[in-house]
C-alpha cells in the first residue's frame, strides 16, 4: 500500500518535471557556455554541443603563424584545442606558456563551420612554454594528439604549392609506409627550398590539426608548423634529384605503375614555354615531354635542360608534374622551321564529331586566320584565331610584343609550336579526351598581317546605328521640348493679351463713368455752388447763424467737388496698372503736387501683393495726406515710404510743414474732411493710423494694413 502511495506521489512529480523540460525546449533555453578545452575540441571536430558561448582558463601552447593567422592553440587539464583570437584583441604579453582567461562565441553557421572566436582575452600570469611530444605518423592519425604540439621526424616524399589556397605549401611526409601532410605558409619555404627537401629527412614541430573546415575536407589530420624554425633538416637527400632514372624506362609502364614508380627525370631541348609553369622539351629520340615546373621562372626556348618530377600520362605522352629543373647548355640557335598547315589537318570533322590529330603535338606550324580577340580580353597572354570556323588559342607570353599593331578582324599568319590540350589520366576515370590545340609562339616567331579589317565593320555599323538613333532621339526630344516651350509661351502670351484686354476694358469703363459723372453730377454740384455763392453775396443784414451755415455749406460743397474731382481723376488714371507701387504713387501725385514742393517716394512693395481695392485705397490716402500737408501745413518737402513686414504693409507720409496738435485739429464741423476720410478708408481695409506732430515741427502720419500672404484679384 505504501508503494502504491509512493508511485502516486512520484507520478505527478515526474509529469511536472517532463512538462518543465518540454517548456524549456520549446522556449529555446540557451545552453550553458563551454568551460573546458576538451569541449571546444569536440566542437572543432564538428560535434554540436548546443552551446553558442564559451569561457575557459587555459595555458597558451602556440600562436599559429602569428604574422598571417589569428589562431591559438591552448590547453587545460581536460585536453587541447584551437580557437581564433582577432589581431586587434591580442593583449600584451601573449607568449607561449602564459595563463589566459578567454571568452567568446561559437558560430555554427559560418562558411567554414564551426568558428570558435574569442572576443575577450586576459593574460593572467606567465609560465613555462609547453614541450612538444615526440610522436609517429601513426600516432598522429590515431587522433590521440589532436590539437597538441607534436614533434614528427620523417622523410619528405613530395612538396607542392596548394592550387586552392595559393598561400599554402604542403610537404608530403613518409614513415614506415604511412603518409602525413605538413601545411605551412608559403613564406616558410621558397620553391627552390622545398624542392630540394624532397628525399631529405626532416624534423617538424607543429600543431596536430584535426579541423576539417577548409576547402579540402577529406585531407585527414595534418601537422602545421608555426614558424620557419619548426622545420629542421635532419639528413639531406642522399642523392642528387637529377640522378633519378630517365622516363625512357617507363615506355612500357601502365598508368597505375607510373604513379608507383616515383620521381623520374627527362633531358631535352626546350621548344616552347607558356602559362608561367609549362615547359615542352624535345628529347633526343624525337619525342616530346611536358614539364609542369614547381620552380620560379622558366628556361629559355632552345636551351637544354634536365628536369625531375612525378610522371603522369594522358595515354599519348608522359608529363612530369611538380618538377624541378636546371639548365645544361645555352640556346643552340637551332629553331625548327614552321610548316604551313590548314586547320582541317589538325582538327577534322566527321559528322558532329571532331577528330584531333595528336601527331602534330610539339611540331612547329604556321596557321593563318581571322583575329577574334586580343590579349587582355579575359586572358592576358592569349588571343583567339579563327581558322575556317575552328578557333585556336594562341599563347604569346614568350613574345608579347609580336601583337603590336594587331587588331581584331585582321587576317594574319602565326607561327609557333602546336601543343595538344588534353587532361591527364586519373584513376577510376574513362580515357582522357583531347580538347583542342594551342599554338605557343616562341620568342623569335613573328606575326604576318595578311590583310586589315574593312573600316566598315559590324561593330562600327552598330556604333553608327546607335549614334544615329541617339541623334534621332535627341532631335525628337528637342522637338518635343520646343513644342512644350512654344505651348507654354503661347499660353503666357494669351494670358498677357487677356490681361491687356481686361485692363483696356477697365480703362474704357472708368472713362465712361468719369464722363457721365462729369456731365451730370459735377455740373449739378457746380450749379449748387454758384447758388450758394450768390446767396452769400446777398446776405446783407442776415442773421449770423444763417451766414455761418451758408459758409459751412460752401466749404462742404467745395470738399465734395474736390472729392468728385479726385474720383474722376482716379477713373481716368492708369496708376493701378503700374508694376510697382512707387510708380503708382508718383503717377497719382503728379496732378496735385505744387511746383515748389519736393516729393520723394520709396515704396518697396510689389504691386502684385496688393488687391486693386487695397492699392486704390492706399493711393487715395497718400494723395489726401500730401494735399493736406501742402494746403494746410504749407509743406515744401514731403517724404513717402512704404515696405512689407511679413504680412503687414506699413507706410508713412512725413512733411516739413507747420504741424498741428494731433489732439486738437480741425474736423468735419469746421469743414475739414481729410483726416476723417483717411481714417474711414483705413477702417474699410482693416488698417490703422498714428499721428506724430507738433506745432512748427511738421507732421508724420504712419499707417499699417494687413496684407494676405498671396495676391488676390478684385474688381475696382
Amino acid at each position: 500500500m505504501a508503494k502504491d502511495k509512493t508511485r502516486l506521489l512520484h507520478t505527478p512529480c515526474l509529469r511536472m518535471l517532463a512538462f518543465i523540460a518540454g517548456v524549456a525546449l520549446a522556449t529555446g533555453l540557451k545552453a550553458a557556455p563551454l568551460t573546458t578545452a576538451a569541449e571546444l575540441a569536440a566542437t572543432n571536430r564538428g560535434e554540436d554541443t548546443g552551446a553558442t558561448d564559451f569561457a575557459i582558463t587555459a595555458t597558451l601552447v602556440r600562436v599559429l603563424a602569428p604574422e598571417t593567422t589569428d589562431s591559438l592553440c591552448v590547453t587545460d587539464d581536460s585536453g587541447y584545442t584551437t580557437l581564433r583570437l582577432p589581431f586587434n584583441l591580442r593583449p600584451k604579453g601573449l607568449v607561449a606558456g602564459c595563463s589566459l582567461r578567454l571568452s567568446g562565441t561559437i558560430d555554427f553557421d559560418a562558411p567554414s563551420s564551426p568558428q570558435i572566436v574569442a572576443t575577450n582575452c586576459i593574460v593572467l600570469a606567465e609560465g613555462p612554454a609547453p614541450k612538444a611530444r615526440d610522436v609517429s605518423i601513426r600516432d598522429v592519425h590515431s587522433g590521440k594528439f589532436d590539437f597538441q604540439l607534436v614533434h614528427v621526424t620523417a622523410d619528405v616524399h613530395d612538396a607542392f604549392r596548394d592550387e586552392i589556397d595559393k598561400g599554402t605549401t604542403f610537404l608530403v611526409l613518409m614513415q614506415n609506409g604511412q603518409t602525413l601532410y605538413a601545411a605551412m605558409p608559403n613564406e616558410y619555404l621558397s620553391k627552390e627550398e622545398f624542392t630540394h627537401l624532397i628525399g631529405a629527412t626532416v624534423s617538424i614541430t607543429g600543431i596536430c590539426d584535426a579541423y576539417c573546415g577548409t576547402a579540402r575536407r577529406y585531407r585527414g589530420r595534418t601537422v602545421n608548423p608555426t614558424a620557419k624554425e619548426d622545420i629542421v633538416v635532419v639528413e639531406p637527400s642522399a642523392k642528387d634529384i637529377f640522378a633519378e632514372p630517365d622516363i625512357a624506362e617507363l615506355k612500357l609502364a601502365s598508368p597505375d605503375q607510373l604513379h608507383a614508380f616515383g620521381r623520374h627525370t627527362v633531358k631535352g631541348r626546350v621548344v616552347a614555354v607558356w602559362d608561367s609553369s609549362s615547359i615542352l622539351v624535345k628529347r633526343a629520340n624525337g619525342e616530346f615531354t611536358t614539364i609542369l615546373s614547381a620552380q620560379d621562372g622558366l628556361p629559355g626556348v632552345g636551351e637544354t635542360i634536365v628536369a625531375c618530377g612525378f610522371p603522369e600520362t594522358d595515354l599519348y605522352t608522359i608529363t612530369l608534374t611538380r618538377a624541378a629543373w636546371k639548365k645544361i647548355s645555352d640556346t643552340d640557335g637551332a629553331s625548327e622551321a614552321p610548316a604551313p598547315i590548314a586547320a582541317g589537318n589538325l582538327i577534322a570533322k566527321s559528322g558532329d564529331c571532331d577528330i584531333f590529330m595528336p601527331l602534330y603535338h610539339g611540331q612547329a606550324v604556321r596557321l593563318d586566320g581571322l583575329v577574334r580577340t586580343l590579349p587582355g580580353f579575359g586572358n592576358e597572354t592569349r588571343l583567339q584565331l579563327d581558322c575556317d570556323g575552328t578557333v585556336f588559342p594562341v599563347d604569346v607570353s614568350a613574345n608579347p610584343s609580336a601583337t603590336d599593331g594587331l587588331e581584331i578582324g585582321c587576317r594574319a599568319a602565326f607561327t609557333g609550336i602546336c601543343v595538344m590540350n588534353i587532361e591527364r589520366l586519373r584513376p577510376n576515370t574513362a580515357f582522357p579526351h583531347i580538347s583542342g590545340f594551342t599554338l605557343v609562339m616562341r620568342p623569335n616567331d613573328a606575326i604576318e598581317i595578311i590583310s586589315r579589317p574593312s573600316w566598315w565593320t559590324p561593330e562600327r555599323a552598330w556604333t553608327a546605328f546607335g549614334g544615329f538613333s541617339a541623334l534621332l532621339l535627341a532631335a525628337l526630344a528637342w522637338i518635343v521640348t520646343l513644342q512644350r516651350v512654344a505651348e507654354r509661351r503661347g499660353r503666357a502670351l494669351l494670358k498677357g493679351e487677356l490681361e491687356t484686354a481686361k485692363s483696356k476694358l477697365q480703362v474704357e469703363e472708368r472713362t465712361r463713368l468719369a464722363v457721365e459723372l462729369h456731365d451730370s453730377l459735377s455740373q449739378t454740384l457746380t450749379g449748387v455752388s454758384l447758388e450758394i455763392a450768390a446767396a452769400d453775396d446777398l446776405k446783407g443784414d442776415a442773421p449770423a447763424d444763417m451766414v455761418m451755415h451758408l459758409s459751412r455749406a460752401g466749404r462742404v460743397l467745395k470738399s465734395c467737388r474736390d472729392e468728385l474731382k479726385n474720383c474722376l481723376w482716379d477713373l481716368r488714371s492708369t496708376a493701378l496698372d503700374e508694376p510697382d507701387m512707387t510708380s503708382a504713387v508718383l503717377l497719382t501725385l503728379r496732378p496735385v503736387v505744387n511746383d515748389g514742393t519736393r516729393v520723394s517716394v520709396r515704396f518697396n512693395v510689389p504691386r502684385a501683393r496688393l488687391s486693386d481695392n487695397t492699392a486704390h485705397a492706399i493711393l487715395r490716402i497718400i494723395r489726401e495726406l500730401v494735399v493736406n500737408a501742402m494746403r494746410h501745413g504749407g509743406a515744401t518737402g514731403i517724404q513717402i515710404a512704404g515696405s512689407l513686414d511679413r504680412e503687414a504693409l506699413r507706410f508713412s507720409v512725413t512733411d516739413n510743414g507747420c504741424g498741428f496738435d494731433p489732439d486738437d485739429h480741425p474736423g468735419v464741423l469746421q469743414g475739414h474732411f481729410g483726416l476723417q476720410g483717411v481714417e474711414e478708408r483705413l477702417g474699410q481695409i482693416g488698417g490703422s493710423m498714428t499721428i506724430e506732430s507738433e506745432t512748427g515741427k511738421g507732421a508724420r502720419i504712419a499707417c499699417s494694413i494687413a496684407v494676405p500672404p498671396t495676391p488676390t484679384t478684385e474688381g475696382v
